[in-house]
């Protein structure tokens, strides 16, 4: 089994978001936003974005592994509220943004390309907006 089939299983199971996201809604800063668009960084399982668009966001998922896609679509009932991108995240235009969310992934940056991505993220959120990470 390759690591990543193993970080898949056990995500899955656990089937919940992670806590990071689930602190910031749990202070309530999510009441601020206005449009509810979120980019999902780096989106494995889905349990984040799953946890978004039940909320009433439109989630952008930026995965590089197809079997990402796989899941989260079969996992997300409301997939007018889901676009997913397959393709590393320190290559991709973003788009603007309420939220720009990214859980254990920026990591995996490659560090020549770390800088450019920053400030792709900075350009593509909304005034009022937040990155958590």
């Amino acid at each position: 089994m390759k690591n990543i089939d193993k970080f898949y299983e056990e995500a899955e199971a656990l089937n919940r978001p992670a806590p990071l996201l689930r602190g910031f809604f749990n202070m309530n800063l999510d009441k601020e936003l206005k449009g509810k668009v979120a980019i999902d960084l780096g989106a494995g399982v889905g349990n984040d974005a799953k946890f978004l668009i039940d909320r009433g966001f439109k989630v952008t998922c930026i995965d590089k592994e197809e079997k990402s896609r796989r899941i989260i679509e079969n996992k997300i009932n409301n997939t007018d509220n889901l676009k997913f991108i397959v393709k590393d995240f320190e290559d991709i235009k973003l788009h603007k943004a309420d939220l720009i969310y990214s859980c254990f992934s920026l990591h995996f940056c490659n560090p020549t390309k770390f800088n450019k991505l920053m400030s792709e993220i900075i350009r593509n959120i909304i005034p009022g907006g937040y990155f958590v990470r």
